[in-house]
C-alpha cells in the first residue's frame, strides 16, 4: 500500500496563492497533516494496446476510409494552406476522417491534426496516429 503525506496550512493567509498551492508547507512540526492511502490494485503496470493492434481493429472495424477525388482535393487545399490554425467544422471532420491519408502523404502538417483533436475524447485521443509522430 502506498502512503502519501500532505501537510495542510494552517490558515489562509498563510497561502501565497488563494486558489491553492502546489507545494506542501514548508513547517511540518505545526501543520494539520492529510496522510492518504492508495491500496495496490493491480502487481504489473497497465499498458494501451500495441499500436499494431490498433491499426488491425481500425481496418477491421472500416474506420480506415479511402477519399473520394472531391475529398482529396479538399484535404489537399487545406494543406497547402500553410498558414491556415484556424479551421470550419466540415474541414475538421474532414481532416479527422482522412487522418491516415494526412499521415501517409502530408508529413509537413501533421500539427494540423494535433489542432483538431478533440482531447476530452479518449476514443480520438487513441485514434491519434502517434507512430507518424516518431518518424
Amino acid at each position: 500500500m502506498a502512503h502519501f503525506t500532505y501537510d495542510l496550512f494552517a490558515d489562509k493567509s498563510d497561502l501565497l496563492n488563494p486558489m491553492g498551492t502546489v507545494e506542501k508547507n514548508p513547517n511540518v512540526d505545526s501543520a494539520a497533516g492529510l496522510l492518504i492511502r492508495f491500496p495496490n490494485i493491480r502487481p504489473h503496470p497497465l499498458y494501451y494496446p500495441p499500436l499494431d493492434k490498433i491499426s488491425g481493429d481500425m481496418e477491421k472495424n472500416g474506420d480506415a476510409t479511402i477519399a473520394t477525388k472531391e475529398e482529396y482535393m479538399k484535404l489537399k487545399e487545406i494543406m497547402d494552406n500553410k498558414n491556415s490554425t484556424e479551421f470550419f467544422e466540415d474541414e475538421k471532420e474532414l481532416l479527422w476522417k482522412l487522418r491516415t491519408e494526412v499521415r501517409d502523404h502530408f508529413h509537413e502538417s501533421l500539427s494540423k491534426l494535433l489542432l483538431i483533436t478533440k482531447w476530452n475524447r479518449h476514443e480520438d485521443v487513441v485514434q491519434v496516429p502517434t507512430e507518424s509522430f516518431r518518424r
